[in-house]
């Protein structure tokens, strides 16, 4: 058998096919705390990992903050999301249109999506049991409080 091109490139295609799903772009910009030792830890493929500074973050993975911990989440756009003490956040990627979706499960998250060109062709969305809000160019909180979800516009 010979080989060509068509078997590399083949090759490449399932490798990036089956290896893990990353959301391109998410990074953790800072993990901090008011205590001596907060704790962030993301849930991935049914382990509980505590994260670091810098980490990147894979489509699927649940953050989980304690009552110390926050975490400061960049995306590509610029985009910050901060995520609470006591909150749990989940970050999707949509297959199709590779845009994220962001789940807050409870607690409380920070959002401030920058102005411009860029940012108004890209809509963030939060997504809770009760409903989805959808912003572009402004600053947000989403509190999740048991069956309740709250928002408060910020800018």
């Amino acid at each position: 058998m010979r080989f060509t091109y068509k078997h590399l490139i083949l090759g490449v295609i399932l490798a990036l096919a089956t290896g893990p799903a990353y959301a391109a772009g998410a990074l953790l910009e800072m993990v901090a705390g008011a205590g001596s030792d907060p704790t962030v830890l993301v849930k991935r493929g049914g382990k509980s990992l505590q994260l670091k500074k810098g980490a990147a973050l894979e489509s699927g993975d649940e953050l989980i903050t304690d009552r110390a911990g926050a975490v400061d989440i960049r995306l590509e756009d610029k985009s910050l999301l901060r995520v609470g003490s006591n909150s749990s956040y989940r970050l999707e990627e949509n297959s199709s249109t590779h845009q994220f979706i962001h789940r807050l499960i409870s607690g409380i998250v920070r959002v401030l999506v920058p102005k411009g060109e860029k940012a108004a062709a890209m809509k963030l969305e939060v997504r809770t049991a009760e409903g989805t809000i959808g912003v572009r160019g402004t600053e947000f909180v989403v509190i999740r409080n048991g069956s309740a979800t709250e928002l408060k516009g910020l800018e």
